[in-house]
């Protein structure tokens, strides 16, 4: 299959061609933490577009693929302010920044829920309740 049968068959799929071409220049990966968004299922349902400056611009330099979790955690950070230059490489470093040391305060934050729970869950188990 050529570019132009692979994109028309994408296409029937349900991609539309800005969708395609997002993927395309992100190889089809989280642009803040690189998951890689055809891996599976749960992936591939996860896709979302995300403005990399929310301010409303549709252009396609201002639009990032992002996984859900990424694209939650980001939510409406304007990176700007932490980025290097105003290039969207740079504004996609500094959002992947933002995300990054998000996701970390969430994983200690899940890594202390993890303990309580097991501790409450082996409490529970060891007095015989449910």
């Amino acid at each position: 299959m050529d570019h132009d049968e692979a994109r028309t068959a994408l296409n029937k799929l349900g991609w539309p061609d800005w969708m395609l071409d997002l993927g395309i220049r992100a190889n089809f990966h989280c642009e803040y933490c690189d998951k890689d968004m055809l891996a599976d299922v749960d992936s591939y349902d996860g896709w979302q577009k995300d403005h990399i400056v929310p301010d409303g611009n549709d252009d396609a330099s201002n639009l990032a693929i992002a996984c859900k979790t990424c694209n939650f955690i980001k939510r409406n950070s304007d990176p700007r302010a932490l980025a290097k230059g105003q290039d969207r490489d740079s504004l996609v470093a500094a959002a992947r920044k933002i995300v990054s040391e998000r996701r970390a305060r969430k994983e200690e934050v899940l890594h202390k829920t993890k303990n309580a729970v097991e501790a409450l869950l082996g409490q529970g188990h060891a007095s015989g309740s449910v």
